[in-house]
């Protein structure tokens, strides 16, 4: 627990003394110790930290290590992730290389996207923390390492080089099958204005996903298994699982949906009425933002039906770390700026110290932290 807390704690007074918003080798700076930071965290862990790593990746890693190249196709895991083991079981056979490699790479990658994109880089990088990002990357790293490269994928699509993006999302897709739902979002949705009309849209479809969710994620599966788009044949017993099948309404899930609300709300009333923004890309960029906190708003509140549904939300919450420092900066009232930021940091604070004292062993298996030496 006291490593986590020191290393907040530093990041926290980094920013105070740095002031990386100023100048750019002040953001390096920042960036650079803030999430190399958490690199190293990550990187010396042992690997029963983080449930899935422990259950699943750990000795998943063991096998393929034993395996030869041959036999791959028996792991039941997207092939892109089984061959990216295979090629590190070069390197060392220990699973702490699946660990250091995923660490330095996936938190690498977080903190490039908000250098290059965050107009603040002290709140992205705080919320990143306060939102469990770094716990849950710990544990679902499969997951996150597709993230990480639909995030590379998101600068290029920026440069308008669409086959470099969609080539980089089907990458994603071979690491965790997941990732195809970014497909769609990037190509349709990267470009568009983000009108009014789409509150009300994204409210029908709330609605409607409340209630035929299931048959939704039923047909994904047998879609997904026809196409081979994953070699795991084990994706469907989530739609039965007692702890992924199923939904729960608690504080924490309440406490995310109230902050996907505040969110959503908060950017649509900036980047939709009050924003002045002259700028043809920068537009382009915002409504991005607010779409992706659209999908955010939408999971976040389905996945009370179904446990499960909000593992999709990693792949939008890296554009909620943006859109706070970018409603901020269409503000020009100074007491609206400050109010903002204490009801936001309000929510996610009081979210993030509940599950760090209570439900972070439970949630993400991190708890208590333990170097790979011990």
């Amino acid at each position: 627990m006291a490593e986590y807390i020191i290393m907040l704690i530093m990041i926290i007074v980094l920013g105070i003394i740095v002031q990386p918003n100023k100048t750019s080798t002040r953001k390096k700076i920042y960036i650079i110790v803030s999430f190399g930071s958490m690199a190293i965290l990550a990187a010396l862990r042992k690997y029963i930290i983080g449930i899935d790593l422990e259950l699943l990746y750990a000795p998943a890693f063991e096998n393929i290590a034993k395996m030869g190249w041959e036999s791959l196709s028996l792991i039941e895991m997207e092939t892109g992730y089984v061959y990216f083991c295979k090629l590190l079981t070069l390197i060392s056979q220990d699973v702490q290389v699946l660990i250091i490699v995923t660490s330095i790479f996936i938190y690498s990658i977080y903190g490039w996207f908000i250098y290059k994109n965050s107009k603040n880089v002290i709140i992205s990088t705080t919320m990143f923390i306060f939102l469990s990002l770094f716990f849950m990357s710990m544990n679902i790293v499969r997951q996150e390492i597709a993230v990480a490269i639909i995030l590379i994928a998101y600068e290029f699509l920026k440069k308008n080089k669409k086959i470099v993006a969609i080539s980089l999302i089907i990458l994603a897709t071979t690491i965790h099958a997941s990732a195809i739902i970014c497909l769609l979002i990037f190509i349709l949705l990267y470009g568009k204005e983000f009108k009014k009309k789409y509150l009300i849209i994204s409210v029908i479809v709330i609605m409607l996903l409340l209630v035929i969710y299931k048959p939704l994620l039923t047909g994904y599966s047998v879609i997904a298994d026809k196409l081979n788009i994953s070699n795991n044949k084990d994706y469907s017993t989530y739609l039965e699982s007692e702890t992924y099948g199923v939904g729960n309404v608690n504080l924490n899930t309440i406490s995310t949906i109230l902050f996907a609300i505040l969110i959503y709300a908060l950017g649509y009333y900036y980047i939709t009425y009050l924003n002045k923004e002259e700028d043809k890309e920068q537009k382009k960029v915002q409504s991005f933002y607010l779409f992706m906190t659209m999908f955010y708003s939408i999971v976040s509140i389905v996945s009370i039906k179904m446990t499960i549904i909000s593992r999709l939300s990693y792949y939008f919450i890296p554009f909620i770390l943006l859109i706070l420092p970018e409603c901020l900066s269409i503000s020009k009232n100074k007491y609206n700026k400050q109010l903002i930021v204490v009801l936001i940091y309000g929510v996610m604070m009081a979210k993030y110290f509940y599950i760090f004292f209570n439900l972070a062993d439970v949630l993400f298996g991190v708890m208590p932290y333990k170097f790979f030496w011990e």
